[in-house]
C-alpha cells in the first residue's frame, strides 16, 4: 500500500494534532487555527501566550476571511516573494 502523506497530515489536523513540517529554511509547526484547543496546546508548547502566529492561507480571498488587508497588503502578498506580514485581525481571542 503507497503512504499517503497529505491525506494523513489532514486528517491529523481534524483531529487537533500539532504536525512539524520541513521546508527549506527549517520545520513549521502546524495546527488547526480554527480549533481553540489546537492553538492551546502549540502556545503552550512554544511558550507563546500572546505573540501572534503566522497564518498560511491559499489566497488573498480566504485570508480575507481572517484579516483586514488595505489595497497596499494585498498587492505584498500577491507579490512572488510571498511574505509574511502582520495585519490586524476580523476576530480578537
Amino acid at each position: 500500500m503507497t503512504p499517503k502523506p497529505l491525506k494523513n497530515a489532514v486528517e491529523a489536523l481534524k483531529r487537533a494534532e500539532i504536525l512539524a513540517i520541513k521546508g527549506i529554511g527549517g520545520y513549521a509547526l502546524v495546527c488547526n487555527g480554527l480549533d481553540s484547543k489546537s492553538i492551546q496546546t502549540l502556545r503552550n508548547r512554544k511558550n507563546r501566550a500572546r505573540k501572534p502566529f503566522a497564518l498560511m492561507c491559499k489566497d488573498i480571498k480566504m485570508a480575507e476571511s481572517y484579516a483586514a488587508l488595505s489595497d497596499q497588503q494585498k498587492a505584498i502578498l500577491s507579490s512572488p516573494i510571498a511574505p509574511i506580514l502582520l495585519v490586524d485581525s476580523l476576530k480578537t481571542s
